[in-house]
């Protein structure tokens, strides 16, 4: 059998097994029949109920914490879409493909660099006492 061939049945072997756990999520069966589980979902974020409650349910868990931990925001698709506006417009619209690419690269590494250039760490130095005043201390004593 081909390697090719084997990661083929194991990803359908996954599938299957996937869809049976999602029967048993839907018809809150096994761990999903306890009350608990449904009042501590109210309560935590879905990554941590994959987290806790999907031990029995491995490949569920693996899809679940994956949909849950992907950003639900527009906004870095936004920021890409305005930075291909300012590479590609009327003047240069006869660019291929590829160097847009290149030049989208580019310039959004040039936005990254300059943002971490931008953060300045400050440090509150440690108030240390002096030793020989701790030493008095204890002479006095």
């Amino acid at each position: 059998m081909l390697a090719h061939e084997m990661e083929r049945d194991e990803v359908m072997r996954q599938r299957a097994a996937c869809d049976l756990q999602l029967l048993e999520y839907k018809m809150k069966r096994g761990v999903f029949a306890r009350d608990v589980v449904w009042e501590n979902a109210k309560n935590i974020s879905a990554v941590d109920f994959w987290f806790l409650y999907g031990n029995c349910v491995k490949e569920l868990q693996y899809v679940g914490m994956r949909a849950t931990a992907q950003v639900s925001g527009a906004g870095s698709s936004e920021r890409l879409h305005t930075l291909m506006n300012t590479i590609e417009d009327k003047k240069r619209n006869r660019l291929k493909w590829d160097n847009v690419e290149d030049f989208m690269y580019v310039a959004h590494n040039a936005v990254e660099v300059r943002k971490r250039k931008r953060v300045r760490y400050e440090t509150n130095p440690i108030p240390w006492a002096d030793p020989l005043e701790e030493n008095a201390e204890w002479e006095d004593a």
